[in-house]
């Protein structure tokens, strides 16, 4: 048989029916595609990631149905069927046989199209869901899909914040998962997982999408009840105000913590680090085009930060745990004694409690093991509280472990800082402290009460109305030392049991 005929034969068997409708579906959907992916990459308009998922499955269907013709066709020439590689093919509808044909092709074809759609719009849905991310990828998320249970995004879903909109970041998250799953398949996974996330999308193109950056919050009430590490776990509550501020809707001023995040303003920094831990260099350039740089000493010079990137400031800077904070044990064991699932009459539970959350265990079952027999060993024969009181604070402190630590992904409150607040790592006091400063000595701005307005502190509380702009003095309720400037809290405190 000569080439000629063999690329006849070729062609010939998909000369049919079934190969022709499997061509006009891939050649349909491959253009629509594109239609729709000229109009996301030129003109911005952003399409659901499902869309392109249908026009996949939707080529994937046509090429499926293209290689059946081919195989019916082959069929059909090997049983002596007559060739008819050159003849024209027409449908003409004045014939019956060919309206039957494109009645029932049509029949079926609109019910095959929405039974496609709909299990392929469901389980696009499920596939960037956090169940399926968490439970399909079990060891490696478990740390990050418990923590997202208890914060205030609890109700997104991953792909909400991890996965951009329109067809560039839809094809880079499955590009990554292809990597990921292989990865999860090969036990190649890095334990715990490293940050910064390279494919992580901007703070603009996913916070920005529900919290407007000129909105004005004002100020925030906050009630912290904390415990100190004595015999008796003595209660000391804190009641403030935390000015967010923003912007003013009334005269378009900025002010509060969020003043940061004005559009008229500037913000930029180079960090020593891939967490942003430590930072070297501070710019700050405001609407009428006046810039301010603080360095920190040498390592803040050009030449030290020479090649280093210029981040600007956006909400994952201080918002760095929006969705997947892991707690100290010092914040846990105040929340646990303050709710009362933690009995505060057992002696130096505190500290106890505190003590067990930080140990370091070789998996789950070891946790809850040790915790049990801690616990039993120091309260059981102490004739303090009742058995249920004890099985109580157990379970609550076994729990708080389970949140908070993953022994298999070798993560824990330490692994991923949080930079909210500045009490058990620097958070805030990144930039503001006493070693950045501007060639004249200027620091930024390092005054307690800009962020704090202390309402009731301890047991002496006020009669007199407070002056809100000012509030009462913050004191250090150990030694009762009152701060009016910057401390560096972290210095000292670090979330465990070293402070005590």
């Amino acid at each position: 048989m000569s080439s000629r005929e063999g690329s006849h034969f070729r062609l010939e068997a998909f000369y049919n029916w079934t190969g022709l409708l499997g061509l006009a579906l891939v050649a349909v959907n491959l253009a629509a595609s594109f239609v729709v992916l000229a109009a996301d990459i030129l003109v911005g308009v952003e399409y659901d990631a499902v869309l392109y998922a249908l026009f996949g499955l939707g080529t994937l269907l046509g090429v499926v149905i293209f290689g059946l013709g081919g195989w019916l066709g082959r069929r059909h020439l090997r049983l002596g069927g007559h060739s008819r590689v050159l003849e024209p093919w027409t449908l003409d509808l004045t014939h019956a046989r060919d309206r039957r044909f494109a009645l029932v092709g049509l029949m079926a074809f609109v019910p095959l199209v929405g039974v496609f759609a709909s299990a392929t719009g469901q389980g696009i849905r499920y596939m960037e869901s956090r169940e399926f991310c968490v439970d399909a990828c079990h060891t490696v998320m478990e740390p990050e899909g418990t923590a997202a249970l208890d914060s205030p995004h609890s109700r997104l879903a991953c792909a909400d914040c991890h996965v951009g909109s329109g067809a560039i970041h839809f094809a880079q998250a499955k590009i990554n998962g292809m990597r990921q799953l292989w990865g999860i398949a090969t036990n190649s996974y890095p334990r715990p997982i490293p940050l910064p996330l390279v494919e992580m999308v901007s703070a603009d193109r996913i916070c920005e999408r529900c919290h407007a950056r000129e909105h004005w919050v004002g100020h925030n009430e906050k009630q912290y009840t904390y415990f100190a590490g004595d015999e008796q776990n003595t209660a000391h509550p804190l009641r403030m105000m935390i000015p967010v501020g923003g912007v003013r809707p009334d005269s378009g001023a900025g002010e509060g913590i969020h003043y940061h995040m004005l559009l008229d303003r500037t913000v930029e920094y180079v960090a020593a680090d891939s967490q942003k831990r430590e930072i070297l260099w501070v710019r700050v350039t405001d609407g009428d085009g006046a810039v301010r740089i603080y360095r920190r000493g040498e390592e803040g010079t050009e030449q030290a930060i020479a090649g280093k990137t210029v981040h600007p400031m956006s909400c994952l800077d201080c918002h760095s745990r929006p969705a997947h904070r892991f707690r100290a044990p010092t914040d846990l064991m105040n929340e646990l004694l303050a709710s009362g699932h933690v009995d505060p009459a057992l002696p130096s539970i505190k500290t106890a409690g505190v003590a067990l959350l930080e140990q370091e265990y070789p998996d789950r079952q070891a946790a809850l093991t040790a915790i049990d027999r801690e616990m039993r060993g120091r309260y059981a024969d102490a004739n303090v509280g009742s058995a249920a009181s004890l099985a109580s604070s157990t379970a609550a402190i076994q729990g708080a472990w389970q949140r908070n630590s993953f022994p298999s992904m070798k993560v824990d409150w330490r692994t991923y800082p949080d930079h909210i607040g500045h009490r058990d790592s620097p958070g805030c006091f990144r930039c503001h402290n006493d070693e950045l400063t501007t060639d004249t000595g200027e620091m930024i701005f390092t005054d307690c009460k800009g962020c704090h307005v202390v309402l009731t502190q301890g047991e002496s509380f006020q009669e007199a109305p407070v002056d809100f702009d000012e509030g009462l003095a913050f004191f250090h309720f150990a030694d009762e030392y009152a701060f009016e400037e910057y401390e560096d809290c972290a210095s000292c405190h670090n979330g465990g049991s070293d402070i005590y």
